[in-house]
């Protein structure tokens, strides 16, 4: 589990965070860089699919798909404890599929288990404006404001990431001000339960869902993160869509998800797999592309477990007092609903 380019006997502090998400786990482990920023010495990713089967008829997460969260926690803190990092420089966060089962004795239990495999104290299960707040965050480290001007003006920003039991978005404003973070419960996996290859259909769902938070919002750049999107923007580049929204643009997403699908199917094994997430989630980027009347598509690497541990790092070295507004409980806590620190 250990990259080849960290040693235990480095020096410097290390900070760590883990992204216990729907679709996948992620471990990011960091150094400081000597500027106020950290520097990502690993990334471990390992897919688990907690919320596959999942909805609200039966929130149940599956005991396979459990049993790899456990151990790959099991040996994301073996890793942890390898390299001396300290407990107080690691979060873990919980996301939509744990939300989805929380209220179940079953769910209870399952939280329970994944807390003692991770095996500490600062853990907490993200809310929905929570997981949307550490997104806005992730996609203002990637796109910060001078990235973001037209005619010479900063704009704001939509923002979105597709995972696998959720979508959240919101708005970025020019002063990097967090507007209307929501989740929305429509990950590659409720989707393609719910609708499988109908896209025209989740499509309405998703229309419906975006005309109810953001009715006549408009922003001229769309930042997209999230796995499955981040592979149709590392073949497609940055999308640039006329004001009509018209159809070059949408080919050029198709054209680049075909790609990344027949890629992943070419792979074989687990790889294979995830190639029925890249239409699925392709035409779900189109959708809210649409509803924001973008003139851009820019498609940023960071990730959650990026902004945790960059929020970790300006909290120990005294850069800020606080975290970023609405994320408080990132002091965690054992309990599965922490209480705010006093």
């Amino acid at each position: 589990m250990s990259p080849k380019n960290i040693s235990p006997s480095s020096e410097g502090k290390l900070y760590a965070a883990i992204d216990i998400g729907s679709g996948n786990l992620r471990l990011r482990i960091y150094r400081p860089n000597g500027d106020g920023l950290l520097h990502n010495l690993g990334n471990f990713r390992i897919d688990a699919h907690l919320a596959e089967g999942i909805s609200p008829e039966k929130p149940k997460i599956s005991r396979d798909n459990l049993n790899i969260a456990v151990q790959t926690l099991h040996a994301f803190n073996d890793t942890l404890s390898a390299f001396n990092i300290r407990p107080e420089n690691v979060c873990a966060v919980m996301t939509a599929a744990i939300r989805a089962v929380e209220n179940t004795d079953q769910g209870q239990q399952d939280i329970q288990t994944l807390a003692e495999a991770y095996g500490r104290d600062r853990w907490f299960i993200a809310s929905e404006e929570e997981e949307a707040r550490l997104v806005a965050l992730a996609a203002t480290m990637s796109c910060p404001r001078e990235l973001r001007q037209f005619d010479g003006k900063t704009k704001d920003m939509a923002f979105a990431a597709i995972g696998g039991g959720s979508v959240e978005l919101g708005i970025v404003a020019a002063d990097d001000s967090v507007k209307n973070p929501v989740a929305l419960p429509y990950g590659v996996h409720p989707l393609l339960e719910q609708f499988g290859s109908k896209h025209a259909q989740s499509g309405k769902i998703i229309d419906k869902a975006l005309q109810k938070h953001f009715a006549n919002t408009h922003c001229d750049i769309l930042a997209a993160g999230g796995g499955n999107w981040r592979v149709v923007g590392s073949t497609v580049g940055d999308v640039h869509l006329p004001p009509t929204l018209g159809k070059k643009g949408f080919e050029r997403l198709k054209d680049a998800a075909r790609k990344k699908e027949s890629f992943f199917r070419a792979q074989g094994g687990e790889i294979a797999e995830r190639a029925k997430f890249v239409p699925v989630s392709a035409a779900a980027l189109w959708r809210i592309a649409r509803h924001f009347h973008v003139k851009r598509i820019v498609f940023f690497e960071a990730t959650m477990a990026d902004a945790i541990a960059q929020q970790l790092y300006l909290l120990d070295s005294g850069q800020t007092t606080r975290p970023a507004q609405g994320l408080e409980r990132l002091y965690g806590h054992s309990a599965p609903e922490p209480a705010l620190p006093v």
